[in-house]
């Protein structure tokens, strides 16, 4: 894209190309809605990628800043599939199964993977999407300034679609069909997203999940022994961080079978402890359970929150190598109607000041 049209773009403005980004997150709220302004996207259930292109190179990083570009040779074409010498994509990376759905479980197999005979592998058993829902820098200029809906257009122009590689589609205005279309797909959600809205590197009200199940992370703490038949463990004990403490989130016994079973009873070993990282169990022996260093993440699906704070129906889903465990807190869901309203004041109070700025 031409660096005059750049120039045309509100909030554009020429700068050095960034070598770290914090990808902008999603606060959670209650209910889907519609709304004019805002755009609607699938909340896909893979690994966020932070996507540098430079001197026709790319490198990828996940939103807790590890490079993984090793992993999928399969983009490393993606200099060849923009119209742009330099840019900062920001996208979601996912395994289609057989079904054609998005599989996390699937996704998992690519996760800590060095091994170049192992990901050749992976690369001809698996179909891989990266799925690119913003543009943050190209061509000499800074876009985080600019409004979402600019920074959409834009998006769409440079991209050259391959099997691959994507421009993550979206609905205007209309949330509560996209979100009906998302249950009926049994996806794990949509996002909503102002489309007035600069990007931030950090969590905002400017863009709303609305999830079609309940899905949390969760840091893994122990394990059980296994009963029966069952090998390697038979529950993990989670925890959640409540500020800097750690807090007791129940257990999670389902979602399992003997090859995943295998694959978290050795991703567990490394971090083996004698005392239970929560200060309610370090007073008292509990001996059929195996201590954990709070440093693996989890993700579980579950029905509800209990008064205590534990999961209920809770279902395995998978390990988050991309998550930090302090970003495991309790999430409570906002009501959507006030997060709209706290997002379009505090954007019309931003455009205000940089208007002033410029004056």
């Amino acid at each position: 894209m031409a660096k005059a049209s750049l120039t045309t773009i509100p909030g554009a403005h020429s700068a050095r190309m960034p070598r770290a980004i914090e990808p902008m997150k999603a606060v959670l709220v209650d209910d889907p809605f519609d709304r004019s302004g805002w755009i609607f996207e699938d909340k896909y259930d893979g690994i966020r990628a932070i996507a540098y292109v430079e001197d026709g190179e790319v490198t990828l990083y996940s939103r807790n800043q590890k490079e993984m570009t090793a992993r999928y040779p399969e983009l490393l074409k993606l200099p060849q599939w923009i119209r742009a010498k330099q840019a900062i994509l920001d996208g979601e990376i996912i395994v289609v199964n057989r079904r054609g759905s998005a599989s996390f479980q699937d996704l998992q197999a690519r996760f800590g993977v060095t091994d170049k005979n192992t990901i050749e592998r992976l690369v001809k058993t698996q179909k891989i999407i990266y799925y690119v829902f913003d543009v943050l820098y190209l061509n000499g200029y800074s876009l985080m300034d600019a409004k979402l809906l600019d920074r959409k257009r834009v998006l769409e122009q440079i991209i050259k679609e391959q099997p691959e590689f994507k421009y993550a589609p979206h609905t205007l205005d209309k949330g509560i069909k996209r979100f009906k279309e998302a249950e009926r797909k049994h996806l794990e959600g949509i996002i909503a997203k102002n489309g007035e809205s600069k990007y931030v590197q950090k969590r905002s009200t400017e863009w709303l999940k609305i999830k079609t199940s309940m899905r949390q992370e969760a840091v893994i703490i122990g394990y059980s022994q296994p009963q029966g038949s069952r090998e390697y463990f038979g529950a993990l004990l989670l925890a959640l961080y409540d500020g800097h403490r750690l807090v007791s989130a129940g257990k999670v016994g389902t979602g399992f079978d003997r090859k995943r079973l295998k694959e978290i009873y050795e991703a567990m070993k490394p971090y083996k402890v004698k005392e239970s990282p929560l200060p309610e169990f370090q007073a008292r022996r509990v001996y059929d359970v195996q201590w954990l260093k709070p440093k693996l993440v989890c993700e579980v699906k579950f029905t509800e929150l209990t008064g205590e704070g534990s999961f209920r129906h809770p279902v395995f889903v998978g390990l988050r190598y991309d998550k930090k465990p302090q970003e495991c807190t309790f999430e409570p869901r906002r009501s959507a109607k006030e997060a709209v309203k706290t997002a379009e004041r505090e954007e019309t109070s931003l455009r205000k000041l940089i208007a002033r700025k410029r004056v």
